[in-house]
């Protein structure tokens, strides 16, 4: 039972590294390309 308790939470601590991870990949990718985008014009918007 121990070694079997003992697998889940390495499971569980490399699902939180790798969202961990993923998420702060995701923010540096979108912070250097936030300020080479032009804002979106009116019918832009509406056509979303």
């Amino acid at each position: 039972m121990k070694t079997k308790c003992n697998i889940l939470f390495r499971i569980g601590l490399c699902l939180g590294f790798a969202v961990a991870l993923a998420f702060a990949s995701g923010c540096a990718t979108n912070t250097s390309t936030g300020g080479q985008m032009k804002p979106m014009s009116a019918s832009e918007h509406q056509r979303m």
